[in-house]
């Protein structure tokens, strides 16, 4: 069976539709530095501005998909959590367990789980004596993804892999507050992999109920941490264990929907590189999100079944 995380869900409300990528050069100053003689200098300076944030590209995935033994996927943080539930099995035969209830038989009760807008989920996966565990996403706040990490006995330093499965607050947000938390923690050159060089531009959330900032991945942090950030526009590896989907295809009858747009450009350090978005050139502007970073994350189970 293939376990897949993919935790995107489009959000409801009133929409813009989103526009194709690649861009006009109709600004004769822009057009003059991105796509004249000074794109080498803006190659430059965006060199310096990222460091060691730019991302690496991800070795696309060759021969079979690895086998694994088993995959246990813990949601970190949610939207909502069901802590009294008992144990239960779907029917795919897998077992659901519920945690976070804050009562003990032998203490009053304590600190428990904490439920916000937002996702992140933990996958340990196991092959013959080889373990990996990888965390997908990383919720809305760090309050909330520490808490709950603690609280579940998940130790960073364990961590063999970062995942994030595209730019949204939601899903990045406590990023940066989990690698300021565990700093000096974690393994040496640990790999975020994400979709590309979307995941990095600046939003604000353009549809109800508040319209707003809608924040951007601290890339100074990224390389203060030295994670090696690693892009897979295509399928790739992913602690040897798992693999990611490479940038989910558009290729349907429906119409993508943008909550939020995204500013193309680089800004004291942050931001997304212009030249990533076009062919012949780049146009720093407020656009409707792009969605082509999207991935998700998979896993192939040994002997469970059908795909699901």
């Amino acid at each position: 069976m293939a376990v897949t995380l993919d935790p995107f869900s489009m959000p409801s409300g009133r929409a813009s539709e989103a526009v194709s990528r690649g861009f006009i050069c109709d600004d004769p100053d822009r057009r003059d530095l991105l796509c004249g003689g000074g794109a080498l200098v803006m190659s430059q300076l965006l060199a310096s501005l990222l460091g060691g944030s730019r991302p690496a590209r991800a070795q696309a995935l060759t021969g079979p998909i690895p086998e694994l033994d088993e995959v246990t996927v813990r949601i970190v943080t949610d939207s909502y959590q069901f802590a009294v539930g008992p144990k239960t099995r779907n029917a795919e035969s897998l077992l659901i367990e519920h945690f976070g209830w804050g009562i003990s038989p032998d203490h009053p009760p304590g600190p428990t789980m904490i439920s916000e807008f937002g996702l992140a989920m933990h996958a340990t996966s196991r092959r013959g004596v080889e373990t990996r565990r990888t965390l997908v996403d990383f919720g809305f706040t760090p309050q909330a993804l520490n808490n709950n990490l603690k609280l579940l006995e998940v130790q960073p330093s364990d961590l063999d892999a970062l995942v994030l499965s595209h730019g949204h607050y939601d899903h990045f947000g406590g990023l940066a507050g989990f690698l300021a938390d565990n700093k000096g923690k974690l393994k040496s050159k640990l790999s975020l992999y994400v979709g590309g060089e979307d995941c990095f531009c600046a939003r604000e959330w353009t549809s109800p109920p508040v319209k707003g900032d809608f924040g951007v991945i601290d890339r100074k942090g990224l390389e203060e941490a030295k994670l090696t950030v690693t892009s897979t526009e295509r399928p790739s590896l992913v602690a040897d264990h798992g693999f990611t989907s490479g940038q989910i295809g558009q290729r349907s009858f429906e119409k993508i929907l943008s909550p939020s747009a995204m500013r193309i450009g680089i800004k004291e350090g942050v931001g997304c590189d212009p030249k990533s978005f076009a062919a012949a050139c780049g146009k720093p502007d407020l656009i409707p999100d792009q969605f082509q970073h999207e991935i998700a994350t998979a896993f192939n189970v040994r002997a469970v079944g059908s795909s699901s």
